[in-house]
C-alpha cells in the first residue's frame, strides 16, 4: 500500500522502501508522470579489494553485457579472469534507471607482470636511450590511456591528453592509435612525448 511505510523488520529493506517512496512521490518515472527512458548502465572493471585500482570504466544508454564469475575478458587487449560481480540499482533526479556494475577481475601473473615490464623497458626491440615507444589507447575524459607499444603490454597509466597534444602536435580527437615515444623520469613517469 503506497503512502504508507511499513516496517518489514530489517533496517536495510526499511532505508530501501522509504528511498523508493521519496522517488514516488516526486513523480520520478513512475505511475506514468514521467516518460519512460532507457536506464545509463555504467560497468567498473577493478582489480581485487587488497589494491582497488578501477582498470576500465564503460557506460551507455541501455543495458550492456555483464561478464559471469570465471569467464576470461579481454581489457585493452590484456586477458584477465572475472572473480567477482556486483550490481547497484539507483534512480536519477529525472527518474531514470542508472545500474552500476562492478567487475573485479584476477591480478596479472608474475610471469605477464614480467613481460610487461619488459616490453615497456624495451620499446619492443627498439630500445632508446632513456625513452620508451608507447601507443594512446583511448581518451577517457581528458585523460589519454597509455600503454607500451608491445602486443602483450598491460596496464594501462593515464597522462593529460593536452600535454600529449601540445607536444606532438596533433589534436586530442586524434591521439587515439598514435605510436609515440615518450622519455622514463626517475619516477617512472612518462614525458617528453614524440610521434614515431
Amino acid at each position: 500500500m503506497r503512502g504508507i511505510t511499513m516496517s518489514t523488520g530489517s533496517t536495510t529493506f526499511d532505508a530501501i522502501l522509504a528511498r523508493d517512496e521519496e522517488d514516488q512521490a516526486r513523480g520520478l518515472g513512475v505511475w506514468g508522470k514521467e516518460p519512460a527512458q532507457e536506464p545509463v548502465h555504467r560497468i567498473s572493471f577493478v582489480t581485487p579489494k587488497s589494491s582497488l585500482t578501477e582498470l576500465v570504466e564503460l557506460e551507455t544508454v541501455g543495458m550492456m553485457p555483464v561478464p559471469a564469475v570465471g569467464e576470461v575478458v579481454t581489457l585493452h587487449d590484456s586477458e584477465v579472469t572475472v572473480t567477482e560481480v556486483r550490481t547497484a540499482y539507483t534512480r536519477t533526479d529525472t527518474g531514470r534507471t542508472k545500474i552500476f556494475t562492478f567487475v573485479v577481475v584476477d591480478d596479472l601473473s608474475p610471469g605477464q607482470e614480467g613481460l610487461a615490464n619488459q616490453a615497456a623497458g624495451s620499446g619492443e626491440g627498439e630500445a632508446m636511450s632513456g625513452r620508451v615507444r608507447v601507443k594512446v589507447l583511448l581518451l577517457v575524459g581528458d585523460q589519454a590511456e597509455i600503454v607500451a607499444d608491445a602486443a602483450d603490454a598491460v596496464r594501462p597509466t593515464r597522462y593529460s591528453a593536452a600535454e600529449i597534444a601540445e607536444a606532438v602536435g596533433v589534436p586530442q580527437a586524434e591521439l587515439p592509435g598514435r605510436r609515440l615515444s615518450a622519455a622514463v623520469g626517475d619516477d617512472d613517469r612518462l614525458s617528453g612525448w614524440q610521434l614515431v
